[in-house]
């Protein structure tokens, strides 16, 4: 769980740090490209920040997973996943993508089964569970630790992959809309001084 939620909130952290605008090109690029271009940089930092986490869980912090290398690969997996969920709220929505990122963690964290059984929280919870996907990484990394039941990893893969996939296909429809949208007031936002960055 720990794990997995660390892997969210780099995503943030790093939508934070870096953007997700090109403003330095000197040629010219559809709003397509500008998305995968910078996701591409973003979705490395993601893979490169799952490698660590999951690896230092095994050597820093001494887990000891069954299958260590898997335990590895679905950090990595659930990173770029993770990463390119948050990378497309804040691509197609700036700030208020930031903030949908944060509301999103904090509605998994109750209700992907992590800190305690799905069964036992409110019912707003367990009707939403089969949608986050904390709860499909945390499913998987249970089960590299713990011992493989096969057709609960292969479905856990499928629908952290479903979610990679679905992210960057929303951002790659919706990104010339959401900068035509964006642009009209980005402008007034930034003249208006309440929000930097």
């Amino acid at each position: 769980f720990y794990t997995t939620l660390c892997l969210w909130v780099g995503a943030l952290l790093l939508t934070v740090l870096l953007t997700t605008a090109s403003h330095n090109a000197d040629f010219k690029f559809t709003p397509v490209e500008e998305y995968f271009g910078k996701y591409y940089l973003f979705g490395l930092c993601a893979i490169l920040q799952g490698l660590i986490a999951s690896a230092g869980d095994i050597i820093v912090l001494g887990v000891k997973p069954q299958h260590s290398i898997l335990f590895i690969m679905l950090g990595m997996l659930y990173s770029a996943a993770f990463m390119a969920i948050v990378y497309t709220f804040v691509a197609l929505l700036g700030n208020i993508g930031k903030a949908l990122g944060i509301i999103f963690l904090v509605v998994q964290l109750g209700g992907a089964g992590g800190t305690f059984p799905i069964q036992v929280t409110p019912l707003f919870f367990q009707r939403i569970y089969k949608f986050l996907p904390f709860t499909y990484a945390i499913s998987g990394m249970r089960e590299a630790i713990a011992g493989i039941y096969r057709p609960v990893i292969i479905k856990d893969i499928v629908i952290i992959c479903l979610f990679l996939a679905g992210a960057l296909i929303i951002g790659s429809l919706l990104k010339e809309k959401a900068n035509r949208f964006l642009h009209k007031y980005s402008k007034q936002l930034g003249d208006s001084g309440v929000i930097g960055h």
